[in-house]
């Protein structure tokens, strides 16, 4: 074999981007059982490498009433996050509902 060519030039390397998505809410006073879904979705022509998202209460005091209970993939470019009243919200409360995905090209 012949001696090692030079060196190729770097490609591109990938920039992830943060999306977060749409805050979605429950009604006032919503019951145990309830369930509210939020998506973030990545623009076009990005793909999907993870993501997560936020459960929380309007007045952000009774985080105990409330859960993620799912937080996944939807398709190929969207994150999708529900989340659950564990106990019922009570003083005019919501359940507040927030996806963020992490995108690339």
């Amino acid at each position: 074999t012949g001696p090692a060519g030079p060196t190729g030039a770097t490609g591109p390397q990938p920039s992830p981007q943060l999306v977060t998505g749409t805050l979605t809410s429950s009604a006032t006073n919503a019951a145990a059982g309830v369930t509210v879904a939020a998506i973030a979705d990545c623009p076009a022509g990005k793909k999907l490498l993870g993501g997560g998202g936020t459960v929380t209460t309007s007045n952000g005091a009774s985080l105990q009433r409330v859960a993620v209970q799912a937080s996944a993939p939807a398709d190929a470019d969207t994150w999708r996050v529900v989340g659950v009243v564990v106990a019922n919200l009570t003083g005019g409360q919501t359940m507040n509902v927030q996806a963020t995905a992490i995108c690339t090209t």
